[in-house]
């Protein structure tokens, strides 16, 4: 047995989408599904118990009122049956062989504890001008995640990404769960929670790999291509990887606000004036580099006061057999 885990939050249409797509799978293993609910208002909750009641058993509907996906996902794992857990997100779709792929790199690789997969954006028909889907700054914002179609073992700091993630349950029960200091929560929108996992696994010697041929297709809507969702994540990434490299007492990444700042306002100027004379794509790459620097700046003086994470508040998740 093994368990999907689908995390569920106001999206009712997109979420239904993203259940069908794992119910539809074809594997010589029997799995469950097991869909969280942080409370939505619309009718997410409706349509996900009418889908399960219609399933024969293969789907579970949790509510759980408390916000956050580290949370979902934490709730998820404690009621998976499955000794490999996979972890998607609500607006995903995985493509045929998905699980197949994740289960088999456990088989292959002994020492995995963790595996994910790669993510490809399906993007709006159209979008404005400045947006790039091949910018190396806001792509990652989305999700995407290619690193080919082979299957390799990652190295310290690597990691894999939420949206296509699946973890062993024994990891789990040494590492402990997501940390619900990050991910996002109502206001709060730290991020990074996938990541942090994969820094403990690797930390506790375990093995964190990426395999190619397990996708998955993160459907963009036209409203999450805004200049105010960019840059939002932008800051919040900042203040995440503030928290991450002191608490992995990692260097800072490279930044010089003092510098980058008075260059980007000249190029904005000019903008204004000859807007065809600017790359608008590069321009908002450059002032999203901009926020996440402002945000770890943010963060790190923060952290003087002590605002860090720490595992003793994270939880193990306990075997199958107690």
């Amino acid at each position: 047995m093994h368990s999907v885990v689908v995390p569920v939050f106001n999206r009712a249409a997109a979420s239904v989408a993203t259940v069908q797509s794992v119910l539809a799978q074809e594997t010589a293993f029997p799995f469950e599904v097991i869909v969280v609910d942080s409370g939505s208002t619309d009718d997410t909750g409706a349509r996900m118990q009418s889908l399960a009641a219609s399933v024969l058993g293969r789907m579970r509907y949790i509510r759980k009122c408390e916000e956050g996906v580290s949370a979902a996902r934490n709730a998820g794992a404690a009621a998976a049956r499955g000794e490999i857990i996979a972890i998607i997100d609500d607006d995903v779709k995985v493509h045929a062989g998905w699980l197949d792929a994740l289960v088999e790199t456990y088989r292959l690789h002994p020492d995995a504890w963790c595996v994910g997969g790669r993510i490809t954006v399906q993007l709006p028909e159209t979008y404005p001008s400045w947006f790039s889907p091949h910018s190396p700054v806001v792509m990652p914002y989305l999700s995407a995640l290619d690193r080919g179609e082979a299957t390799v073992r990652l190295e310290f700091p690597g990691d894999v990404w939420g949206a296509n993630f699946s973890v062993r349950r024994d990891a789990l029960s040494r590492v402990g769960l997501f940390d619900t200091a990050l991910g996002p929560a109502g206001t709060r929108r730290f991020v990074s929670e996938e990541t942090e996992l994969c820094w403990r696994i690797h930390r506790a010697g375990g093995g964190v790999y990426y395999c190619g041929h397990a996708v998955v297709t993160h459907v963009i809507p036209d409203t999450r291509i805004t200049k105010r969702s960019f840059r939002d994540r932008a800051y919040w990434q900042g203040r995440t990887t503030a928290l991450l490299h002191a608490k992995y007492s990692l260097a800072a990444p490279p930044h010089n606000l003092a510098r980058t700042v008075p260059v980007f306002a000249k190029s904005w100027v000019k903008s204004r004036a000859r807007p065809d004379a600017v790359d608008r794509a590069k321009l908002f790459d450059d002032e999203l580099a901009i926020r996440f620097s402002a945000g770890y700046c943010h963060q790190a003086m923060l952290m003087r006061a002590g605002a860090r994470l720490r595992d003793a508040s994270i939880p193990r998740l306990p075997p199958l057999n107690t």
